[in-house]
């Protein structure tokens, strides 16, 4: 059989692989004739290679009866052909060829030059790597960006976190420069050519880094601009530059405020001036242009003559042996005016180490030479005055003895003039002391620091103990004073006695202290009911402000006969704690005065005899001086606030005492706040409870039910989950009361309700008085097995009772009916539809014989 018309190649076969049919265009396929094809068996006539991709489709079509496909490369023909394998109800299967040769070549080609691309991409990653430069790619039409390079190092982002187009690189930018970035873009688009800009990125972790991005547009045939660039770091060379920029800003700045003129000249006769700071016209009064390369005059014309080959040969013959020389001169200055300068400077070599140059600095020292002349007059105008001050003077050499020293300054320190000269600090072994209270060493002291660092040490604050042990406060400076050298000739030590003062600020500074601390706490009370928040606050302002070691509150409990330490706070966390000790009331000494309100300060605790027997034995643990407070409520004792403090040298102070008794007060005021509340809130919660509380019963009440029920049935139709509702009707309930009484009927109405409550007694599940001697129940989760199991565990309980019922007819003690009703809550059912069915159900229990129960299961 021939499919002479069908133009695509096409074999079948029979389940056997025998070819029964075929196309005339499979000679495209295969070198065989029309006639070799036809009842040959497919798999003897096909290549191995036709074989191997051909068989698996093939079984998997006959075991499947699918369509399937199989492709195949022939190598001797260079094709490439794709089968597919169509099953038909004869049980053959026919084999449709499609050449697909070009699309593969197309594939191949592609796939070729996405290999080369890609190594493309990793020549020029390597580049960016090498360079240390970032390469991007904006393409403007769609605005978006491709970037390589190690943007991690450059910037401290990934590849994949750099901006992807060019409204993101320009947000990155520092907001100074992207006007002068979007200006270079502009250009290079309109000109064409390249254009390099440096500015500043935000990198990943926040800071700025300066680049260097040079870039050009690009115009492609297909009318797409692209801009292509490379960025490179230039932080460092910033850097440099501003630190160069820097320097030479503060060279400036040093040289402009130095008293005198910089300058380098030339080690000639003439010492011809190659730079020379400006502010020599300030000194000798002629410019410095006058003297650059001598132009106008030299500067040996304006050094005194009688000091010129003086100056000359000094420094010559200091060259001679040193780089370094210093020498004193006169200038005669434009006005005709004369003044002594003092020169410094330094040799500079050549390489053959000949003095080429000279770098220096001239100082004029007029007013130190007239001083010079001067200093004889003034020194015994100096020795009078110290004598006149009113301040103590002290005068030491550089080794710190006392060479000089007024009677106001022997009077201050206690000691005589004879004591005080010729000693030094180590001589006399001061105690001195800062102002947190440090004792401080010899070394500390300001006259060993100017002496040592040679600075000036102005207003120190020191405590002294003098010898008749007193300490007074003392205002100190410390001048170091050098001779004509430069050195070290004396320090110059000013005393003023600041005890008064001192005393003053102390308390201005303890009476704000305790203002501020008594405000917090009393702010403290004010923002907060919870008692254990702010004795916490109270007991750690405390401690602060009086550095003391410890603070607690302590509570008394005359029903157990004992005080309980309830909070406190610790000076160091190392202090064995007292939280928690209960200390007893009976046969307490101190316990007794608290509780007649009295304050009770106790000086040396481990030595006091009339503490009491568990006292002493508390004191050695506790030594050291103990404060009690008494915390008044309403004319009873509530507690104690409790100071303790282990240095037995520090007594407590009427201020303390007096500043703990208004703190005192403040926290009864507190106590009784929190007490009102605390029964404000417990009234509350019983009015709550009254609210949703049947009062014969004490279980929840008609409304209770109400809200319950309505709450469960929307929390259960979210989840999805069933809910039960049994009735309850006591049988024959009014028989029993006409029989019993209606305060019997009571009473068996409660042992109902109570055998109720314990059966079902899950914290979700509900037990309601509904009306009358008719009870209800809510049972979340609950399906109708389950309310089914409850209600019989109710039954038991109630027949384990064994209330009597003469009047019943149905059984000598009392039982009840039930009605069950269940089922999962939908959007479209409500409550109403379960209470229904419930009533219902009881309704049939009672009319089925009573004693039982029924369910209806709500859709």
């Amino acid at each position: 059989m021939m499919f002479e018309e069908f133009p695509i190649p096409l074999v079948v076969v029979d389940s056997q692989g025998e070819i029964v049919a075929f196309s005339a265009a499979m000679n495209q396929v295969w070198d065989y004739s029309e006639t070799s094809l036809l009842n040959q068996n497919l798999w003897r006539l096909l290549p191995q290679a036709w074989q191997d991709h051909l068989q698996p489709a093939y079984k998997a079509t006959i075991t499947t009866n699918q369509t399937g496909y199989a492709q195949i490369f022939d190598a001797p023909h260079q094709r490439w052909w794709q089968v597919g394998l169509v099953p038909k109800a004869n049980r053959s299967i026919w084999l449709i060829f499609w050449d697909l040769t070009t699309q593969q070549e197309e594939l191949i080609w592609h796939q070729a030059q996405l290999t080369e691309l890609r190594r493309w991409y990793d020549r020029l990653q390597t580049i960016a790597e090498i360079s240390q430069q970032v390469f991007w790619e904006w393409h403007i039409q769609d605005d978006t960006t491709l970037w390589v390079g190690n943007t991690v190092s450059l910037f401290g982002y990934p590849l994949d976190a750099m901006p992807q187009s060019g409204q993101a690189w320009l947000d990155l930018i520092h907001p100074d420069d992207v006007t002068a970035v979007q200006a270079g873009w502009e250009s290079s688009q309109s000109s064409g050519a390249p254009y390099c800009c440096e500015y500043r990125v935000r990198c990943q972790d926040g800071h700025y880094a300066w680049v260097r991005d040079c870039s050009q547009y690009f115009h492609s045939e297909s009318g797409e601009f692209r801009l292509l660039g490379a960025v490179a770091d230039i932080s460092s060379r910033k850097d440099a530059e501003a630190a160069i920029a820097s320097n030479e800003l503060r060279f400036k700045n040093l040289v402009a405020n130095l008293p005198g003129h910089v300058f380098r000249c030339a080690n000639d006769p003439d010492w011809t001036i190659q730079y020379l700071s400006d502010n020599i016209e300030q000194t000798v009064g002629y410019p410095a242009a006058d003297f650059i390369n001598n132009c106008r005059r030299t500067f040996a014309s304006i050094i005194h003559p009688d000091d010129q080959q003086y100056v000359y040969d000094t420094i010559q013959e200091i060259f001679k042996r040193q780089n370094h020389y210093g020498v004193e001169y006169r200038v005669i200055r434009a006005d005709g005016q004369v003044r002594w300068f003092y020169e410094s400077g330094q040799a500079i070599h050549n390489a053959a180490g000949e003095a080429q140059y000279i770098d220096g600095i001239s100082i004029e020292i007029t007013v130190q030479k007239q001083a010079e002349l001067e200093l004889a007059q003034s020194e015994s105008r100096f020795r009078q005055l110290v004598e006149d001050v009113a301040v103590g003077i002290i005068v030491h050499n550089p080794q710190g003895e006392i060479i000089l020293a007024n009677e106001r300054a022997a009077n201050i320190l206690g000691l005589s003039l004879d004591q005080l000269l010729g000693k030094s600090a180590q001589d006399l072994d001061w105690y001195v002391v800062n102002e947190t209270g440090e004792r401080l060493t010899a070394a500390q002291f300001p006259s060993a620091r100017a002496t040592e660092q040679l600075i000036p040490i102005r207003d120190v604050v020191l405590g002294v103990n003098r010898p008749s042990q007193d300490l007074i406060w003392l205002q100190v400076t410390a001048e170091p004073h050098f001779n004509a050298s430069q050195q070290l000739e004396q320090v110059v030590i000013t005393l003023s006695d600041i005890t008064q003062r001192k005393q003053v600020e102390d308390a201005l500074r303890y009476q704000s202290q305790r203002e501020q601390t008594l405000n917090r706490v009393i702010k403290a009370i004010r923002n907060s009911l919870n008692l254990a928040e702010i004795f916490q606050t109270t007991v750690d302002e405390i401690g602060h402000l009086l550095n003391v070691d410890r603070v607690a509150i302590v509570q008394y409990r005359p029903e157990l006969g004992q005080w309980d330490h309830i909070i406190e706070y610790l000076r160091e966390s190392s202090l064995p704690p007292s939280q928690g000790l209960i200390i007893p009331d009976a046969q307490n000494p101190i316990a007794t005065s608290l509780k007649q309100g009295q304050t009770v300060q106790i000086h040396q605790a481990e030595t006091e005899p009339n503490l009491g027997e568990f006292n002493r034995e508390l004191a050695t643990s506790f030594p050291g001086n103990w404060l009690m407070v008494p915390l008044q409520v309403e004319a009873h004792t509530w507690g104690s606030l409790t100071l303790q403090q282990s240095h037995p040298d520090q007594a407590w102070h009427p201020s303390e005492v007096s500043l703990l008794e208004v703190i005192a007060d403040q926290l009864a005021v507190a106590i009784r706040q929190a007490e009102l509340y605390q029964s404000l809130q417990a009234a509350n919660q019983e009015l709550s409870r009254l609210a949703i509380t049947d009062d014969l019963t004490q279980i929840a009440n008609r409304r209770h039910f109400d809200e319950c029920l309505a709450r469960e049935w929307n929390r259960l139709l979210r989840e999805q989950a069933p809910l039960s509702l049994v009735f309850c009707d006591v049988d024959d309930f009014k028989a029993y009361n006409d029989l019993y009484g209606h305060q019997t009927g009571d009473e068996c109405l409660y042992l109902v309700a109570q055998a109720l409550g314990t059966t079902a007694r899950r914290a979700v599940d509900l037990v309601a008085r509904y009306g009358g001697e008719e009870f209800a129940i809510i049972l979340p989760h609950t399906d109708g097995a389950g309310a089914s199991r409850v209600v019989e565990n109710i039954q038991a309980t109630l027949k384990a009772l064994e209330i009597p019922h003469a009047a019943s007819r149905v059984s000598p003690v009392v039982t009840v009916s039930f009605g069950i009703s269940t089922g999962r809550p939908t959007p479209e059912s409500s409550p109403v539809h379960l209470l229904e069915a419930a009533d219902q159900a009881l309704y049939q229990a009672k009319a089925e014989g009573r004693n039982t129960y029924r369910i209806i299961h709500v859709p």
